[in-house]
């Protein structure tokens, strides 16, 4: 049985509404599941060293992350569900009984490194347009809630 949910991404210079915002979205996912945010402090790199940093974020992101957790990657690369699949997606992952853990992960302006695709049990897209990371660190709280809503009939997602 899943015992938490953590959110991992990169530090960065935040804005103060994605920090309130997904304390929100922490306050509110507790209702059902203990959570926490962990990131990972990264190197200042330019595009010419993007690969590097990259390889960097990859072992950062590795070494908080169990063999027995699951790990679901937000890249644009990834699958496109609806959230009822998505929430379909997430119950199956918790029933499977196989984590301890479940990480939502969205990496930092590059992406992440293909190291880190591989350590992916799943891979979601939010759709073809490009996000800034730390929108897309907020629309994954976003759409966990929104998960958890609708496995546990609490009014909030609409059809």
């Amino acid at each position: 049985m899943v015992r938490r949910y953590r959110f991992l991404s990169v530090k960065s210079a935040r804005e103060d509404w994605v920090t309130s915002g997904y304390a929100e979205y922490v306050t509110k996912i507790k209702r059902w599941r203990n959570c926490e945010v962990t990131l990972i402090k990264t190197m200042k790199y330019g595009r010419d060293k993007a690969l590097a940093k990259l390889e960097l974020e990859g072992e950062a992101f590795l070494k908080v992350i169990s063999d027995r957790d699951g790990v679901i990657l937000f890249d644009q690369k990834g699958d496109t569900l609806d959230s009822a699949e998505f929430a379909q997606m997430l119950e199956k992952m918790e029933n499977e009984g196989v984590y301890r853990e479940l990480v939502w992960l969205v990496g930092g302006p590059f992406g992440v490194h293909p190291v880190i695709r591989r350590r992916a049990q799943k891979i979601i897209s939010f759709g073809p347009m490009t996000f800034n990371h730390q929108l897309a660190f907020l629309m994954a709280f976003e759409q966990v809630y929104r998960a958890l809503t609708i496995i546990y009939g609490f009014p909030y997602h609409n059809e």
